[in-house]
């Protein structure tokens, strides 16, 4: 829980950031693999993974913990480690063609991310 974020924000916790350009208002499809164990209670509000598209780039951490969101998905589906629940979402991007990809969770124990795509939606 010491590198959660949400309720258990700290200076311990852990977040993936990437950066794209991409063409600027198209609509893009992020598809990423998550697994939450579950071998303990559930953290407050629920074990979850949230993947979040951002609008702009960041250099801060906290400066993107701030940001505007484009596009959001919360995963809360905790089959234990190894059992990677698949998501793919739709967005469309901004005017500027300047975001990114920004993920986050909040557990009382060990979750994964794998497998991270971005791609125009066809």
């Amino acid at each position: 829980m010491g590198t959660s974020a949400g309720v258990y924000l700290s200076s311990e916790t852990r977040f993936a950031y990437q950066a794209f350009t991409v063409s600027p208002s198209t609509s893009y499809t992020v598809e990423w693999e998550y697994a939450i164990k579950n071998d303990v209670e559930d953290a407050e509000g629920g074990d979850r993974m949230v993947l979040q598209i951002l609008d702009g780039h960041y250099s801060d951490g906290a400066d993107a913990l701030n940001a505007a969101v484009i596009s959001e998905h919360v995963g809360d589906i905790a089959e234990g480690k190894g059992n990677f629940t698949l998501v793919k979402t739709e967005f469309d991007s901004n005017e500027s063609g300047q975001i990114a990809i920004w993920i986050w969770g909040v557990t009382n124990e060990d979750a994964y991310v794998d497998n991270v795509k971005l791609y125009p939606t066809e």
